[in-house]
C-alpha cells in the first residue's frame, strides 16, 4: 500500500465494509492512462465517499453515479468525463475566455485538469495531468470564489496534509472535525 494511504488509514479508519476492488488493469484500455498509485490504493480501501461530510472523493463505479449528482456514466468514464453539473465545461470555457481567471486547460486537453472531488460548497479538486507519469501529477484545489491552490504532492499526501492542518485552506476542504470520519457512498459495484 502507498505510504500516504497508510498514514491516512492511521488517522481515519477505513469503512467497516470493505469496498469492491476496482479492476485498475482495465483503466489504460478504457481511458488511455493509469490512475496514480495512491489514488488506486485509496479507492480500494475507502471507496467513494466523504471525509467529515465535507470532501467528497469520487472513484470509478459501475453503478449510476449518485455521488456525482446522478452522472449516468459508468466505470472509468465517470471520472474522465469531467466534474459534475457542467463544472468542467465552465472551467474550460473560463480558461479559453479568461485565462487569468483559470490558468489551466481542462482534461482531455494536454496537461489539463482532471477532477476527482468536490465539497458541498462547490469547491473542486483536480490532478494537473501534464506529466506522462500519473504518480507525478500535482493536486489543484479550486475555491468557488475563484482562487487556485497547487499542492506539489500527490493525492494521498494532499489528504494527509489537510487532515493535519498543513495545507493553507484545510478548513474549507476537510473541516475541523477530529478524529476525521469517512462515510462510504459507493464503490465499483455497489451503492450504500
Amino acid at each position: 500500500m502507498h505510504a500516504a494511504i497508510e498514514r491516512l488509514a492511521a488517522m481515519m479508519p477505513p469503512p467497516a465494509t470493505r469496498p469492491t476492488a476496482v479492476p485498475w488493469d482495465l483503466a489504460p484500455g478504457e481511458v488511455g492512462f493509469q490512475f496514480p498509485d495512491d489514488y488506486r490504493d485509496f479507492a480500494d480501501l475507502y471507496g467513494c465517499g466523504e471525509i467529515n461530510e465535507k470532501l467528497l472523493i469520487w472513484t470509478p463505479s459501475l453503478k449510476w453515479d449518485t455521488a456525482r449528482e446522478g452522472d449516468a456514466r459508468e466505470g472509468f468514464a465517470s471520472l474522465v468525463a469531467g466534474a459534475p453539473s457542467g463544472m468542467s465545461d465552465y472551467l474550460a470555457e473560463l480558461h479559453e475566455d479568461e485565462p487569468d481567471e483559470n490558468p489551466y486547460p481542462v482534461y482531455p486537453e494536454e496537461g489539463g485538469l482532471l477532477a476527482w472531488g468536490n465539497t458541498p460548497g462547490a469547491n473542486h479538486f483536480f490532478w494537473l495531468t501534464g506529466d506522462p507519469d500519473s504518480n507525478k501529477w500535482p493536486v489543484i484545489a479550486w475555491n468557488r470564489s475563484g482562487y487556485w491552490f497547487q499542492f506539489d504532492g500527490g493525492f494521498g499526501d494532499f489528504l494527509v496534509a489537510n487532515l493535519l492542518g498543513e495545507f493553507p485552506e484545510w478548513t474549507w476542504i476537510v473541516g475541523e472535525q477530529h478524529p476525521p470520519t469517512w462515510e462510504l457512498v459507493q464503490d465499483w459495484s455497489r451503492s450504500y
